[in-house]
């Protein structure tokens, strides 16, 4: 009976992500392929996909100067990503299935089946049996695992997470019951979510809680093998140069451990708040402004729990005790980690595991609460009513909508991307250059890429044409007629236009600055200035700073190397969708 429950829990986490099959590919999907297919902007390695900005600053000045990344990127920025098994099975998808989107998400899919499967199994073997059920369902049916389960780059998430989690099951199994081989499985699982990304270290705090809670005779040793894993981890980083600079998106708390702690508390109450009441931290890559609203309604999220806890702490068995102690603080710990990276819903997962089963517990014990005041009346019961309301209303009862609608609505932004690609004048009879005077959207950048990819150019041309990029030859015969293309703002602001002569045009942003909003800062942290006067000189470009506030840059004049009237140049905006 109990394993039928289990398995239609998995079964409808699993269905309500099924709509991510009409997806196609989306962004980051589409630079990773050029690099499977040796036409990357970048040279990526096969096993290197994730490294989205070279680490040579050599290399990636000469990639901004073309226009492949912001004219306002930072002069040290560099974002890689250790993921060889994920970068693998991208590998492995294009070897099987070339440029057909729907088996990299049945494979995606996969993933995701098979760690609700071994979350349930985790849950249900050790976790008390009244609010395993529960957690479970509140697990599987969580909205913030849409994107996870339906944007193929993001399958990293689940693919560091899965053998981990395995690998806590067998590491307790050790632990509790002495069985030899977990000894040996627990760190391999370790290892393995390791390759898969460094989601695996927000995901084995919890086998680092449970030891220090329990205490038991030997944790010692039963931790020293992954403090070596990690070590290794950290020192295998380095050598492959993985991590990021000169973000303010992404940040390495080991290169920067003061931006890492400054931008700490704000991000920390976004994602409690996000994973608490299922408001997206993703919204602040559109809505900056709304950082304070939603670490604010984070910290009343936790105000809440304790509020919740207090009462029912009375009512919870020795169980339900001995887990509070080591997931509450595991939880706190995996989204401490997870904040280095761009905010987010894609970083739960690692803290939604141990998230799930805090809330089960609570909710359990609060029903148990609630009946034993049967009856009676008062500010206590309401409350209790209330905190009960407000914790299972976004986990429980909006949270399988949400799931379903997160995963049919990211494939129709991949197509909405996809069609403006298409309908916008980004080709022509002639070899053209294009400038997008303004979008605050990323999607913006790859709309180039996303063209030649539908055109189907084929691979060979994109090749001899990415040879030529990397070797600073010109174009013998540019894909799709695009000789270049440029977004000069994704600032989250009003913006001014004026030309002022026949081969410059002035951006003023008099609301704000230039580098505000979600994006900008993924190039550009904003500790580092660009002030007045700076020059900023790219191929067929110059851009002089000719306005700041407080080191930010509030007007720019951008001269081209041509008139603006050269039909060969196409200035383009982006309006009405």
């Amino acid at each position: 009976m109990r394993l039928s429950v289990f398995l239609a829990i998995g079964l409808l986490g699993w269905l309500l992500v099924w709509p991510s099959l009409r997806a196609g590919f989306f962004t980051d999907d589409y630079l990773q392929l050029a690099a499977v297919e040796g036409w990357s902007p970048h040279q990526a390695g096969p096993l290197d996909l994730y490294r989205f900005i070279p680490s040579n600053p050599d290399e990636t000045r000469s990639l901004v100067a073309l226009g492949v990344y912001p004219w306002w990127s930072a002069p040290e920025l560099s974002m890689g990503f250790w993921r060889p098994l994920s970068s693998a099975l991208l590998l492995a998808d294009h070897t099987l299935f070339g440029r057909v989107p729907l088996p990299y998400h049945v494979h995606t899919l996969l993933w995701t089946a098979g760690l609700l499967a071994a979350v349930g199994w985790l849950f249900a073997r050790h976790l008390p049996g009244k609010v395993a059920p529960l957690a479970f369902a509140i697990f599987a049916i969580d909205d913030a695992h849409a994107m996870t389960a339906s944007w193929i780059a993001a399958r990293h998430a689940a693919v560091a997470a899965l053998p981990v989690v395995l690998g806590l099951l067998a590491h307790l199994r050790f632990r509790q019951r002495g069985w030899s081989w977990g000894a040996w499985l627990g760190p391999l699982g370790f290892a393995v979510g390791l390759t898969g990304g460094e989601t695996a270290v927000a995901t084995v705090v919890y086998l680092f809680a449970w030891e220090l809670a329990e205490r038991r005779r030997g944790w010692r040793q039963a931790l020293a093998p992954y403090l070596a894993l990690l070590l290794i981890y950290f020192v295998v980083q380095r050598l492959v140069h993985a991590g990021t600079s000169g973000s303010g998106g992404y940040l390495d708390p080991r290169s920067n451990p003061g931006a890492f702690l400054t931008a700490l508390p704000l991000r920390l109450g976004v994602l409690l708040g996000n994973l608490g009441w299922g408001l997206p931290a993703d919204l602040l890559l559109f809505r900056p402004g709304l950082q304070l609203p939603l670490a604010a309604a984070g910290v009343a999220f936790v105000a809440m729990i304790l509020f919740l806890w207090r009462r029912v702490n009375p009512g919870l068995d020795d169980d339900e005790r001995a887990a509070l102690r080591f997931l509450a603080p595991a939880v706190v710990i995996s989204l401490a980690l997870s904040a280095a990276s761009l905010p987010g819903e894609r970083v739960l997962l690692p803290a939604s595991i141990g998230s799930a089963a805090i809330f089960a517990i609570l909710l359990r014990a609060g029903w148990q609460r609630l009946r034993d005041l049967h009856g009676q009346s008062g500010r206590t019961k309401a409350g209790t009513v209330a905190a009960l309301a407000l914790l299972a209303l976004p986990n429980l009862l909006l949270a399988p909508v949400a799931r379903a609608a997160k995963s049919a609505t990211f494939g129709k932004i991949g197509a909405h991307i996809e069609t403006v690609a298409m309908n916008s004048e980004l080709a022509g009879e002639r070899p053209i250059d294009v400038v997008v005077l303004h979008c605050e959207d990323l999607g913006a950048g790859y709309l180039a890429l996303v063209r030649v990819w539908k055109e189907g150019v084929p691979v060979s041309e994109l090749r001899a044409a990415a040879n030529a990029l990397h070797a600073g030859k010109p174009l013998v015969r540019p894909p799709a007629n695009l000789n270049s293309y440029r977004v000069l703002s994704m600032a989250a602001t009003s913006h001014l236009v004026r030309r002022t002569d026949a081969h410059t045009l002035e951006l003023h942003t008099p609301d704000g600055t230039l580098l505000d909003g979600g994006w900008p800062p993924l190039f550009r942290a904003p500790w580092i200035p660009l002030g007045a006067r700076s020059v900023i000189q790219l191929g067929g470009l110059r851009v002089t700073i000719i306005g700041d506030r407080n080191g930010l840059p509030t007007r720019a004049a951008f001269r081209f190397d041509r008139s603006l009237d050269d039909p060969a140049l196409r200035l383009l905006v982006f309006r009405d969708g």
